[in-house]
């Protein structure tokens, strides 16, 4: 379906034409099994364990220690980030996540 690449003028289109396609090749008979590919994946439903009750949390958590500005570095310097001046010279705990960086609150010397 995707190849050769298709040209694209409107991608909320494409990807509504494209699911639809998506949905008719479940049709499809299995090329080895005697059942489409639809009837297949309802099979494999089946078979999954239920999700976990509390949701996976896959951020990072860091202790990190302000400088005199309320600034702080991660990656080795590359990346600079502030927080309140309130917070400068103490420590924050920082979350972080595949897309934000979160000063969360600070976080006391043990």
């Amino acid at each position: 379906m995707l190849v050769p690449v298709p040209r694209v003028d409107n991608l909320a289109q494409f990807n509504n034409d494209l699911f639809t396609l998506c949905e008719k090749d479940g049709d499809r008979d299995h090329y080895r099994k005697e059942a489409t590919h639809n009837e297949l994946f309802q099979k494999d439903l089946s078979s999954l364990l239920k999700l976990p009750s509390t949701p996976f949390d896959s951020a990072r958590y860091e202790r990190i220690k302000t400088n005199g500005y309320g600034r702080f570095y991660l990656e080795g310097g590359l990346h600079e980030y502030s927080v309140s001046p309130k917070f400068a010279g103490s420590y924050v705990m920082v979350k972080i996540t595949a897309s934000n960086v979160i000063p969360l609150d600070r976080a006391f010397a043990p």
